[in-house]
């Protein structure tokens, strides 16, 4: 892992290069100006409650397959793998959501995972497993760039490293505070209810996003 973040560095000094400044519009200089827009406050609620969703399956996901179900060590690293090739479809998503209606994107891509998410604890065996995880990978990669594009358009307005931070602290977020409440839900309850919480939480995220975009229209 070391290795491949000297990698990583390597390639920002020599590939990335410093971009022309856009000034954003007068009057939103704070960091937490775009939290004034109901989108952003929507987008950031979805992207908290998906960042706690991702953190169940990377944290639980493998508890689950072996305590419950007995894979072996091998299994289990195939099964976190395949999350990759279907992650790379966001590259297509992406240009999707140039051309398709963004918030019906998000709309599908959330419901999908929601429910992928809720049926983990129900999986009996690998391939079950495999294609209900992979549901929830595709679920997200429909749902995370019509999101990244609202960001973007709002961070016209308001600045677009302000936006884009937020949009990504909220994901961290969620992937912090995921683990630890839903390891005390796994405690108290049982394994399976970490699943089931973290589908009650992707919801509510889902739900806010659709109510601030019922006070102002989410660009199409």
């Amino acid at each position: 892992m070391a290795v491949l973040n000297v990698l990583g560095l390597i390639a920002t000094v020599i590939f990335l290069k410093e971009m022309p400044r856009k000034i954003a519009a007068r009057g939103h200089e704070s960091f937490f100006a775009p939290l004034k827009s109901r989108v952003m406050r929507g987008v950031i609620s979805y992207r908290t409650t998906t960042g706690i969703g991702t953190s169940s399956l990377m944290a639980f996901v493998p508890l689950f397959a072996d305590l419950r179900i007995g894979l072996s060590a091998s299994l289990i690293g195939i099964l976190l793998a395949a999350r990759t090739p279907v992650s790379i479809l966001q590259s297509y998503t992406g240009r999707l959501a140039d051309k398709w209606n963004r918030r019906s994107m998000v709309v599908c891509g959330g419901i999908a995972s929601v429910l992928a998410v809720a049926l983990l604890p129900l999986s009996g065996g690998f391939w079950p497993l495999l294609v209900v995880y992979l549901c929830v990978t595709l679920g997200q990669a429909f749902g995370i760039p019509p999101a990244n594009a609202y960001v973007v358009h709002e961070g016209r307005t308001f600045g677009m490293g302000a936006s884009m931070t937020l949009f990504m602290l909220a994901m961290h977020i969620g992937n912090g505070v995921g683990p630890i409440g839903l390891g005390g839900i796994a405690d108290k309850l049982g394994l399976e209810y970490a699943f089931y919480a973290a589908a009650v939480c992707m919801a509510v995220g889902f739900c806010f996003l659709r109510g601030w975009s019922l006070v102002r229209p989410l660009i199409p």
